[in-house]
């Protein structure tokens, strides 16, 4: 798993090397731009908005001069932030409302050289190569109106002459207009009564399709969004979570193991009695509620204390979320949700760079 707090020094040192590089085209892209959007910003997002466009910025000239050679070489950390970063920057749309994500798996590797060191021509290259597959899935769902989400990039592999990487590439389908509730913190109407989870539908007719877990994901990522923010989100880390595990568990809960609302996350047990299907396993708008709020906590307070994420990194979008059963022994079963939350580090953009679509 990424560590945010090794990306910050991944970060200064990106910063050390590359405002020595390129200093023309960094020149010509400060000319360019605005002086009173920029002063908008805070000194570290300045400075991270510089890296990434210098980095793209030499990235399209080695493009444009294929004989020329840069020297410059980066470690495999500062070069696999700079690809992910970039990418996120450059081409996706973290705070638009989507219906539905999409996720795709790659697979991308560096050569490094006798240090452990990425070259700046190879690294231009394998840029666009990631660019290029990441584009090619994206154009390939059969979704007409979409945006890309964010890519996330993680080592999955150090050889002595090579670093392998899983790009995580994921896909939404944009929601039109601003759906109903965005904002509130109580989602669900009179009505919403839903089974926990295994695409059960709705407790009573008409059913209607979807489960309690679906629509609690798609009320938080109804949430999450600030789609005027003038912000995007760079360096992912992916955080999963299920129903009845000790780092889900309500603190200072007054009924400890009664089988309702113990977790952050739905769990319950048919061993713990009383127990039936209609009381516990359906879930009515006002425990639909309870559950979003206690989601949101999770997401918003408690992960990020518990991982102990630096201050500018924030939830982005539950990318997965769902309900099913385990057999604790062949009487008894477990009932629960589980998910797996985007969390990314959040950066402040130039406003006259805005991202465009693959």
């Amino acid at each position: 798993m990424k560590n945010f707090k090794k990306f910050s020094g991944v970060l200064l040192f990106a910063a050390i090397i590359i405002a020595g590089h390129f200093t023309f085209q960094s020149c010509q892209k400060e000319t360019a731009s605005n002086p009173t959007n920029e002063q908008e910003l805070s000194p570290q997002d300045l400075n991270i908005n510089k890296i990434i466009k210098t980095f793209r910025a030499e990235v399209d000239y080695i493009r444009e001069h294929p004989a020329y050679k840069s020297g410059e070489t980066y470690d495999a950390d500062s070069a696999i932030w700079l690809l992910e970063a970039t990418i996120n920057y450059s081409h996706t749309f973290p705070n638009d409302y989507y219906s539905q994500m999409l996720t795709d798996t790659l697979y991308l590797s560096l050569t490094t050289n006798n240090a452990g060191e990425v070259d700046m021509n190879e690294l231009a290259q394998k840029y666009d190569e990631m660019k290029a597959s990441i584009s090619q899935v994206y154009h390939s769902k059969p979704i007409e109106n979409k945006g890309l989400v964010l890519v996330n990039l993680e080592d999955i592999s150090f050889k002595s002459d090579e670093v392998v990487i899983e790009v995580v590439a994921v896909t939404g389908e944009l929601t039109e207009g601003t759906p109903g509730g965005v904002g509130s913190t109580l989602p669900f109407e009179v009505g919403d009564d839903w089974w926990y989870g295994e695409e059960a539908g709705k407790c009573e007719p008409p059913s209607a399709p979807g489960d309690a877990a679906i629509k609690l994901m798609e009320a938080m990522n109804n949430y999450i969004p600030d789609p005027g923010g003038s912000y995007t989100f760079i360096t992912y880390e992916t955080v999963s979570r299920k129903g009845g595990d000790l780092n889900v568990r309500r603190a200072n809960d007054p009924y400890p193991l009664d089988n309702y609302f113990d977790y952050y996350l739905f769990s319950a047990m048919d061993s713990i009695q009383p127990f039936t299907e209609d009381s516990v396993l359906c879930l009515t708008s006002g425990e639909m509620n309870i559950y979003f709020n206690y989601l949101k906590y999770l997401l918003y307070t408690k992960i990020p204390d518990d991982e102990n994420f630096p201050s500018d990194v924030e939830i982005q979008s539950v990318i997965d979320f769902g309900g099913t059963l385990e057999e604790i022994d062949i009487v008894y079963n477990h009932y629960y949700h589980f998910g797996s939350f985007k969390y990314g580090q959040k950066l402040y953009r130039d406003p006259d760079d805005i991202a465009i679509e693959l």
